[in-house]
């Protein structure tokens, strides 16, 4: 008798005012694997946050939470993606509970991956778990995320799309940290992930199946501002690009 393995779980972290885009642009790309593109895994898309029940995004799209953070020992995702919104700006990051339980869940030696669009790499970066790490975040908010980030020893690239710190070890284990620019730059984080994960044509593939422009260079950032020059991020292994 042959066991069927559960679906890898992707736990989307969700708050008041999020940007719905921000989630729902990455979980559309990471969630068309194994549907649109049959020749991988399904993944199983969760929603966690603080508490259970509806949250609403920025944009007044409500999303039905039926996990916490204390759940995700149990539900052991594979990836975990924070966002970015108003509500990441305007008190999560000094709301203490939170960054505690988003330091727990975004622990690398539980969660292999560790994905953030737009400004919740500033969440992410408030936990700690970005020190000595190149990351970037949405250039529009790009001064406050710097200040609110003071001292917490983050590498901030200011012109890249994405900025990829996956590795790739010796049994095909990829894991690490990926980040994005503003809100629909997730898009291309994701798929980068993707390529990441299961190759160049998947990839592709994914792209075609979702019908987006695939933009494959992380240092094509049009908000960017063009007087700055790209740094290349500190290498840390072999990189999965």
């Amino acid at each position: 008798m042959t066991c069927k393995m559960a679906d890898p779980v992707i736990g989307v972290v969700v708050y008041d005012d999020f940007t719905a885009l921000g989630i729902y642009g990455p979980t559309a790309i990471l969630g068309a694997l194994g549907v649109l593109v049959p020749e991988v895994p399904k993944y199983r898309i969760v929603p966690i946050a603080l508490h259970k029940g509806p949250y609403q995004s920025l944009e007044g799209v409500k999303t039905w939470v039926e996990h916490t953070f204390d759940d995700l020992p149990q539900l052991k995702p594979s990836i975990v993606l924070v966002p970015g919104g108003h509500g990441s700006a305007q008190h999560l990051p000094k709301n203490a509970a939170f960054i505690e339980a988003l330091r727990i869940a975004c622990d690398p030696v539980n969660v292999p991956i560790i994905a953030a669009v737009c400004t919740g790499s500033c969440l992410l970066a408030m936990t700690g778990r970005l020190r000595g790490i190149s990351a970037t975040t949405n250039k529009q908010a790009w001064d406050w995320v710097l200040t609110t980030t003071e001292g917490q020893g983050v590498l901030w690239q200011r012109h890249a799309r994405w900025v990829n710190k996956l590795t790739r070890d010796a049994a095909g284990k990829v894991s690490g940290f990926i980040t994005s620019s503003g809100v629909a730059a997730g898009v291309d984080m994701a798929l980068a992930l993707v390529e990441a994960l299961h190759g160049r044509a998947i990839a592709e593939k994914t792209a075609t199946a979702t019908e987006h422009v695939y933009n494959r260079d992380p240092n094509k950032d049009p908000f960017a501002p063009t007087e700055e020059v790209f740094l290349p991020p500190m290498k840390r292994g072999k990189e999965c690009e």
